[in-house]
């Protein structure tokens, strides 16, 4: 998903693939996840945009980040 803006976060970080790759082996807990879901909603709020808006973004941000947390579970062979 793709909120719009500049490319440059896209062509500098890479896409959600790239985010799944980097977090591999990280073994991310629920309390990680937890805080961290609730630290970044918590600062999108700071921004004054529409809680409509917010409340999207938060829910993108939950389903991102259960399926970043299961991935970081995993091993690559030979690592």
């Amino acid at each position: 998903m793709n909120f719009g803006g500049p490319d440059d976060y896209l062509r500098e970080r890479g896409d959600l693939r790239t985010l799944l790759k980097r977090h591999v082996g990280l073994d991310i807990t629920e309390a990680q996840r937890a805080r961290w879901v609730e630290l970044t909603t918590a600062s999108a709020r700071e921004t004054d945009i529409p809680e409509t808006f917010v409340s999207i973004f938060a829910n993108y941000l939950l389903g991102t980040s259960r399926t970043t947390a299961q991935v970081s579970h995993l091993t690559v062979p030979g690592q």
